[in-house]
């Protein structure tokens, strides 16, 4: 069993007094977060550190203590100092994946741009940072750290994401206190009674996403999988209408190519995290040549094919319903037949629409995203290619997986292409 993780707020001192009256009003508050400091055996022993196993993930404000003892006083200047706490700091959390900010307890200007130049350097820099003397600890109260961070840091997008936040989390922990609130009173608190019925519950949960009566013939990560789809599913929709605080936007502006192919890899498109079949999920097709340079031809621009460096891919558009029911055909060999639509992968450098020749009702073309590779790539299917395929589930590799909404609306487009009546009149 994992304890719940859930720490926001990073405190790093080496005197507990110091900060003990912050970390109480944090306590009163109900404010996730993790004080580490320094051990020691006697007045004059060395301090002893303890650090995490692994880096924390998650922290979004970082109270730091320029003057660690044991730490900082080992450095000869500025620059090693810094060093010295960077590399303090990595072992407490993880800089590189976490959007934070830094309050500084010192006033040495330059101990605190040479830490802000290595760390962008490293890619890891806070996305605000403040700096202040160490008040008293009998001064140093949560209302006087609010008020220093959001009047001093004055980040309306990073407040937005706070905020955003908070929401998922009080959601989610709503959510689940709702679902487990139902089976404690089917079972009166009884503690193996509760156990029982969850997992009654949860098996509930896979068989009606399967449609079926019974999971027996299902293995155990089958079932789970199933269970936590519906789940997932349930909890996405009540989200969606539930949740919706009044966040200040913060105000538009232009941003680059990259930052659009990040964003849309968050939103959209990501790498497949494993190769069981289920809709969106996008395969690179190597052994049909013919095909690839069909659709090469016949859409992108003649000067622009050498600079995109086309693949060959296909999506899987078989109803996840389908596959859950097993309803789809499968020869003695194991093979199942799956709706698979082509297309190619393409590196962009500019709007996708402008590698092709002529837009048509019969291409979807996705906006740009980064690729495990993180070149900015996009996805340009053929309607005319959808067909039929015998795929071995156990010898395909999905690459990408497209999104709900995404794989939604290729379906759709795909779906409104084939009905369509069609408009016959000549072009000029």
């Amino acid at each position: 069993m994992l304890f719940p993780q859930n720490p926001k707020i990073l405190v790093v001192d080496d005197t507990y007094n110091d900060v003990e009256l912050l970390l109480e009003s944090f306590l009163k508050k109900g404010i996730p977060h993790v004080y580490y400091g320094a051990k020691k055996d006697s007045e004059f022993a060395p301090p002893v550190y303890t650090f995490p196993e692994e880096p924390l993930l998650g922290v979004r404000f970082v109270i730091l203590d320029i003057e660690l003892e044991g730490v900082t006083d080992l450095g000869t200047g500025d620059k090693n100092i810094a060093q010295l706490l960077i590399n303090h700091l990595r072992k407490l959390m993880n800089l590189k994946e976490s959007s934070y900010a830094i309050l500084f307890w010192t006033k040495r200007k330059e101990v605190i741009d040479s830490v802000l130049y290595y760390l962008k350097l490293e890619k890891e820099e806070p996305i605000a940072c403040i700096d202040m003397e160490k008040p008293a600890a009998s001064d140093l109260t949560l209302d006087y750290i609010q008020e220093k961070f959001f009047s001093d840091l004055n980040n309306e997008s990073f407040d937005f994401l706070i905020n955003w936040e908070n929401s998922i989390n009080q959601y989610t922990s709503n959510f689940t206190n709702e679902l487990s609130n139902i089976v404690k009173q089917e079972s009166e608190n009884s503690k193996q009674e509760w156990k029982a019925s969850m997992k009654t519950i949860l098996s509930k949960m896979a068989c009606t996403y399967t449609g079926k009566n019974d999971i027996s013939d299902l293995t155990m990560d089958q079932a789970n999988s199933y269970a936590v789809r519906l789940l997932n599913q349930s909890f996405s929709e009540s989200m969606s209408t539930s949740l919706q605080p009044s966040l200040p936007l913060p105000v538009q502006s232009k941003v680059s190519l990259q930052v659009i192919a990040d964003l849309n890899k968050i939103l959209f498109v990501e790498a497949s995290k494993d190769d069981q079949i289920e809709t969106g999920k996008v395969f690179v097709e190597e052994n049909n040549r013919h095909l690839h340079y069909l659709l090469e031809s016949s859409i992108i621009k003649k000067t622009l094919i050498d600079n995109c460096k086309s693949k060959l891919i296909g999506v899987v558009l078989t109803p996840n319903c389908d596959v859950a029911h097993g309803n789809m055909l499968t020869d003695s060999l194991g093979n199942e037949s799956h709706r698979i639509l082509f297309g190619l992968k393409i590196l962009v450098s500019d709007d996708p629409a402008k590698y092709v020749k002529k837009k048509k009702d019969y291409l979807y073309i996705t906006h740009p995203f980064n690729d495990e590779n993180k070149s900015c790539s996009a996805f340009i299917f053929h309607f005319g290619t959808i067909q039929t395929v015998s795929i071995k589930p156990s010898s395909i590799h999905f690459s990408y997986f497209m999104k709900n909404s995404l794989a939604f609306d290729l379906q759709s487009k795909l779906a409104n292409h084939v009905n369509r009546l069609g408009n016959s009149m000549f072009e000029c």
